[in-house]
């Protein structure tokens, strides 16, 4: 098929030697889809390709869970209800303020200082630290 495409296969002088170019390339193209299809082969199933890397993030995505749970509880009472109900239950700052007796701008400043301190206790900052740098 090769010889047949080419435009003009009376150029070619050494035939015999164009033939064995071809069919070394075939050859070693045939050598390499083999290797590339043992590794597949190797390969139970994508799912578990994919595995133990999901492993990994749900096992990441728990513990990051578990820190900001114990980051919120660690919050005074009213940051964390303002925390919660603006963020977790994402519920507006000016239906929130009046249902605690707040204002508005205060609600904004517990969740800001509330979010301040769950990333520093992220980073592995100590609770009493934390609170150092919030109201400093």
């Amino acid at each position: 098929m090769k010889i047949l495409q080419l435009e003009a296969p009376g150029g070619l002088s050494f035939l015999r030697a164009y033939l064995f170019r071809v069919a070394e390339n075939l050859a070693i193209d045939r050598i390499r889809q083999r290797r590339i299809r043992a590794r597949l082969d190797g390969l139970d199933t994508f799912d578990d390709f994919l595995k133990d890397p999901a492993i990994e993030r749900a096992a990441i995505a728990r513990e990051e869970l578990t820190l900001l749970r114990q980051a919120v509880a660690e919050l005074p009472p009213k940051y964390q209800q303002a925390f919660r109900l603006v963020k977790l239950e994402d519920r507006p700052c000016e239906e929130v303020a009046p249902a605690m007796g707040l204002s508005i701008r205060m609600v904004r400043r517990y969740i800001s200082r509330a979010l301040i301190y769950v990333q520093l206790r992220r980073e592995g900052i100590g609770a009493d630290a934390a609170w150092s740098r919030i109201n400093s």
